[in-house]
């Protein structure tokens, strides 16, 4: 049995509705016939559930045991006639509440984030269409994996609506075709966020949008994997592992100055302003590829893994604020990390951001301003050198391009508590490389981290684990805390992970092994079998180790 002890990052408060009415829904035990008045008594499917709401006043609450719902051929719709909030990954027992749903480490990184509920609600579509459409009511506690092709009109997995709020859900191992043939705004192919979408795992998906224009009019606007609407706000969240590919390979014009933030876009519009914050975005791919003619231009011109831009001529505002965004990388883009543009009456504000190692082909470019942004602020950021663009904006002052590029012991180290090495993506099960991605710690390892109080106040108040920023804030996701900097996670299971022999370290166990030094930080990192040897220097070290039965620390000397 595993026995985790570690540190609650997020905050999320659940509101119940004092005359709310719980109907309970059982994929495996539950019956179409049942009055899903209790988990003895559930229904086997969320429709079920929103049809026996239906003559309610009110909004009521659905809650869903942990198991799978499948969709093959259909969208699961929260309708906006029921008034419903819909919560998953319940154990099934009574008394059981959303503030009371069991959760654990489920990727073993040290952290239990709002998403990882150890009975986890799986909704799978492979609908050749949306998948999860919102109403304006929350969805919560869901892990939700769409594998979908669309070769005419739009499609979106993930669509929001004003007034929903999606948090602690996974969107994971999708995998979305789309043909672009029409004259449609794709603005959201994997996620359209509409509304509030808050601490939130987006990894490992692939959308392939293949651009099929023989003829001009491929100049269009669409996110492959989250486009962030007007009037709506992200937060939180965790972008890691994925992939958009930017196929023009079957089309003479190509597409090229209208696609920008491929893994992250935000469309400011007359619905107001766009908000994304907190959130880490590390390890993501964007690949182009051009079209075939003569003639064609072979760059994705203002292709990036976070973007802004704007639809509609009404003034609003883009915010991106206190996120960091490391290790991605791009093919055939102009542009690395970010890419702020302004193609209507959009003010873009960039702040309190940390950017670390984006690259483009091999070569560091963290950060591109188009020459028409001359609005707003870009300010108070500290990324390493490697950046493009024109730096036109007239308030664009006190960002830092001195970040060192590794997280070695430097005088300008971002001293991140466990980064990843990688750029880009890493698929492959089991390796290494996936692995590290999945238990990267991008919280601050030391009170000398060159981060820490190189921000500006902003609207942004609390940190993505729910601290209050320092009256001179650090950039990035995170404000330095000592009470966790140092904390190695530790369990109470006492199992041997390893014993000594000439001098090395020899696993007892299969599974991932981290090593600590006694300040807390990572210095060894991989999967490990059983009698391998590791050898490290002579010191005292704190060993962690995440097998298929058990999560387990051990001290050794050497």
């Amino acid at each position: 049995m595993k026995k985790v002890f570690t540190l609650m990052l997020g905050i999320t408060s659940y509101v119940g509705t004092a005359s709310a009415t719980v109907y309970y829904v059982d994929a495996l035990g539950g019956s179409s016939t049942g009055t899903g008045q209790t988990w003895a008594t559930a229904v086997k499917n969320i429709e079920q559930a929103q049809v026996l709401a239906d003559g309610n006043a009110g909004t009521d609450d659905i809650y869903v045991k942990g198991g799978t719902l499948s969709f093959p051929g259909s969208s699961l719709v929260i309708r906006a006639t029921n008034d419903v909030n819909v919560y998953g990954s319940f154990k099934g027992i009574d008394g059981e509440t959303p503030a009371t749903r069991p959760m654990m480490d489920v990727d073993g990184d040290g952290i239990i984030e709002p998403w990882e509920f150890e009975y986890p609600t799986i909704i799978c579509s492979t609908n050749p269409n949306n998948a999860v459409s919102l109403a304006a009511t929350i969805f919560d506690g869901f892990t939700i994996t769409h594998v979908g092709t669309k070769t005419t009109g739009v499609m979106t997995s993930i669509v929001g609506v004003a007034g929903a709020t999606f948090q602690n859900n996974i969107i994971k191992n999708s995998l979305v075709n789309i043909t672009i043939n029409g004259t449609s705004v794709y603005d959201g192919i994997l996620i359209k966020a509409i509304g509030t979408f808050k601490n939130c795992l987006i990894e490992k998906n692939t959308v392939n949008a293949i651009v099929a224009f023989s003829t001009g009019g491929a100049d269009k606007y669409f996110a492959p994997i989250m486009g962030i609407t007007g009037g709506s706000t992200v937060t939180g969240c965790v972008f890691r592992n994925n992939k958009g590919i930017i196929d023009c390979s079957g089309s003479s014009a190509g597409a090229t100055s209208s696609v920008k933030g491929v893994i992250v876009n935000l469309y400011g519009a007359a619905t107001g302003s766009t908000y994304f914050t907190n959130s880490l975005v590390y390890n993501n791919e964007v690949v182009y590829i051009p079209g075939t003619a003569t003639g064609v231009t072979t760059t994705l011109t203002s292709g990036c893994i976070v973007g802004t831009s704007g639809l509609g001529s009404t003034l609003s505002s883009n915010y991106i604020l206190n996120c960091t965004i490391a290790n991605n990388k791009t093919t055939n883009c102009a542009n690395g990390g970010v890419f702020l543009y302004n193609n209507n009456a959009i003010v873009n504000y960039f702040e309190n951001n940390a950017l670390w190692n984006n690259q483009l082909g091999g070569v560091v470019k963290n950060l591109a301003i188009n020459s028409n942004v001359t609005t707003g602020r870009v300010g108070y950021n500290v990324m390493n050198k490697g950046n493009n663009g024109t730096y036109t904006v007239a308030a664009t002052l006190n960002n830092i391009f001195d970040l060192n590029i590794t997280n070695v012991d430097s005088v300008t180290s971002p001293r991140f508590k466990m980064p990843t090495t990688l750029i880009g993506c890493n698929r492959v099960t089991g390796s290494a490389d996936s692995i590290s991605i999945a238990q990267a710690d991008w919280r601050l390892n030391s009170a000398t981290s060159y981060l820490i109080g190189k921000g500006i106040v902003t609207t942004n108040l609390i940190d993505k684990a729910g601290k209050t920023f320092a009256t001179s804030p650090t950039v990035g996701a995170y404000e330095y805390d000592a009470s966790i900097s140092a904390v190695i996670p530790v369990n109470q299971n006492v199992s041997t992970i390893a014993y000594l022999n000439n001098r090395k370290i020899i696993s007892y166990q299969t599974g991932n092994l981290q090593i600590y030094n006694l300040s807390g930080l990572a210095i060894w990192n991989g999967t490990v079998e059983k009698d391998q040897k590791i050898a490290m220097p002579s010191g005292c070290y704190i060993l962690r180790l995440n097998s298929s039965r058990e999560i387990c620390t051990q001290k050794i000397i050497l």
